[in-house]
C-alpha cells in the first residue's frame, strides 16, 4: 500500500544515517528486529533492511 511504501523510504532514510542503533528499541523496550518483524509480509522490506544492515538476529524481546 501507499502508507507501507513511504514508512519504508523513512525507515530507509533513517537507517541511513550513521547516528541509527540497528540494535535499537521501541520507545516501548521492544527490539526494532522484532517490532518490523511482528507486522508480518507488510514489513518484510524493513526486517530485510534491517537484517542487511547487521540487527542481531539473536536478539530477545523480553517485553511481554
Amino acid at each position: 500500500s501507499d502508507g507501507t511504501n513511504r514508512q519504508q523510504e523513512c525507515f530507509s532514510l533513517l537507517l541511513s544515517k550513521r547516528t541509527c542503533d540497528i540494535n535499537g528499541t521501541t520507545a516501548k523496550g521492544k527490539p526494532l528486529l522484532i517490532a518490523a518483524c511482528e507486522n508480518g509480509l507488510s514489513a518484510e522490506k524493513l526486517c530485510l533492511m534491517l537484517i542487511e544492515r547487521g540487527a542481531d538476529v539473536n536478539v530477545i524481546d523480553k517485553v511481554e
